[in-house]
């Protein structure tokens, strides 16, 4: 059998299988406390997917690092401007 890579961008917001449950993105209900992610697909399509596998799959875009390196950055920024008035 051939392997195949797929590279899909998606929306993701951390989420454990009990909310994802009461939302009803689980096929399976376990009733198990487990971290994970709700996953938007193209607008269209939402499932839930457990942590590691997403975490394997899954890297933030460039655009989102570059957001958290600035809001690092101000923060930086701000605690300097902090300590230099104290």
């Amino acid at each position: 059998m051939r392997k195949y890579r797929c590279f899909k961008i998606v929306e993701a917001q951390p989420m454990d299988r009990l909310e994802a449950e009461e939302l009803g993105l689980v096929r399976d209900k376990t009733g198990v406390l487990e971290k994970g992610y709700h996953v938007v697909y193209f607008k269209d399509y939402e499932s839930w997917t457990p942590a590691v596998p997403f975490e394997e799959r899954y890297r933030l875009t460039i655009k989102e690092r570059l957001w958290d390196f600035g809001r690092a950055l101000k923060a930086y920024y701000l605690s300097a401007m902090e300590y230099l008035r104290s």
